[in-house]
């Protein structure tokens, strides 16, 4: 599929036998690629010590964009993801629930999922992030970094 080419073609390019997964899930992408990776992580020990989640999105073509609930300021984004701690990442914690508020709703433009978990990340003063895609709500939260 069209969603496995890059993955593809990086590790034909760079000779990387790695499992590599593809990820479509509209505005849970971001949020359901980095369970992905924790799980892949989780149920493997000793595999691998981390690994890379890479999400790209494009804006959608002119008789399709009406369709984009989401405002995309980021186009790409590479994460390293690890089950161990370390002086130099990020570690959060996450929860997932179904939404309960699926009543319908007139449609509204938000911020992406990407942009909003990237400013969570950046931001030092922000330690959670609440989002709310289609049909589930993920709950993150900055844990404390560990000492040197």
């Amino acid at each position: 599929s069209v969603h496995n080419a890059i993955g593809g073609i990086h590790s034909i390019a760079n000779k990387v036998f790695s499992p590599i997964s593809a990820i479509s899930a509209g505005p849970d992408t971001v949020c359901a690629a980095l369970l992905e990776a924790y799980t892949q992580l989780a149920v493997r020990p000793g595999d691998e010590d981390e690994i890379l989640c890479v999400f790209y999105d494009d804006p959608l073509p002119e008789p399709l964009e009406r369709f984009d609930l989401e405002q995309h300021d980021v186009q790409a984004l590479a994460v390293r993801v690890s089950l161990a701690k370390s002086v130099e990442g990020i570690p959060v914690a996450f929860s997932l629930e179904e939404r309960q508020d699926l009543q319908e709703q007139a449609p509204v433009k938000k911020l992406a999922c990407t942009d909003q978990f990237l400013r969570f990340l950046l931001q030092e003063d922000t330690s959670t992030l609440e989002l709310s895609a289609d049909r589930r709500t993920w709950r993150w939260r900055k844990l404390a970094r560990t000492s040197a």
